[in-house]
């Protein structure tokens, strides 16, 4: 399970560099992600339960996108708390809603929980510009189960 979750980390950061620096546009991300949406059921009903997560007050939507080797969407927000308040908010709201935490990785600071269908991570730091924060939530593999 860690080296999943470390690849799904290391997955989501070369998507965060490369938007900057592989002539990919923040439009573009986002039709491609709605495009998986409307076309492939998997994604829909990720999206459908993701954006069903509460969110702090006064946070702010700026883009989505998808993975590629698995069911799931990244979603990025500019919000008006610092980290600290969005890591409390987090870690509260989950374990409220009764989310289970995934031992977390010493390299980032960042909100991991997974239920019997998700995982969702919050990444809290390495972002610059309208972006403060970021939410994975992707579809667990059942089978493994």
């Amino acid at each position: 399970m860690q080296i999943q979750t470390f690849l799904l980390r290391l997955l989501v950061f070369t998507n965060i560099l490369c938007f900057a620096g592989c002539g990919i546009t923040r439009e573009s991300t986002i039709e491609i992600a709605e495009k998986a949406i409307r076309e492939n059921p998997e994604f829909k009903e990720t999206n459908d339960f993701c954006t069903q997560i509460p969110l702090p007050e006064g946070t702010n939507f700026v883009e989505k996108s998808r993975l590629f080797n698995s069911v799931g969407l990244v979603y990025k927000y500019y919000p008006e708390k610092p980290p600290e308040f969005l890591d409390d908010f987090f870690r509260k709201s989950f374990t409220k809603n009764g989310w289970k935490p995934i031992e977390p990785d010493s390299t980032r600071q960042a909100v991991d929980f997974k239920n019997e269908k998700f995982e969702v991570s919050v990444t809290l730091t390495g972002f610059s510009g309208d972006i403060s924060f970021s939410i994975y939530c992707g579809k667990l593999d059942t089978k493994k189960k």
